[in-house]
């Protein structure tokens, strides 16, 4: 499955809120079988991209969404790339956030692949 088609097989659910704003509205933490059901359904999702070689690149709070079902799925696959390169490619500064920076960033190299 290339990226393209994954943005057209998305569900058309509106999520209740971003991770990020459910644990700042929390006043005593989450409940530790919630936050296992998440830590659960976010790994899940991840190897799940990894499998259809995709990789997100921008996993943080605000793009994992909480639906009213109290379910967790992975958004914002703005810089998202497919896994599978042929040929090193150039390293560019989109493939970081403020969040994560990818090891190939840091340590200077110059080609990714």
């Amino acid at each position: 499955m290339y990226l393209s088609q994954l943005t057209h097989t998305h569900q058309t659910q509106e999520a209740m809120i971003d991770l990020h704003q459910m644990i700042k509205s929390q006043k005593r933490g989450l409940a530790l079988n919630v936050v296992r059901r998440w830590s659960h359904q976010l790994l899940t999702g991840v190897a799940h991209l990894h499998n259809i070689h995709i990789m997100q690149r921008d996993l943080k709070p605000s793009n994992l969404l909480i639906y009213r079902d109290m379910s967790l799925k992975i958004g914002d696959f703005g810089l998202a790339s497919e896994a599978f390169m042929t040929e090193a490619q150039p390293v560019r500064r989109e493939m970081c956030t403020l969040w994560y920076r990818a090891p190939e960033l840091i340590m200077v190299s110059n080609l990714v692949g």
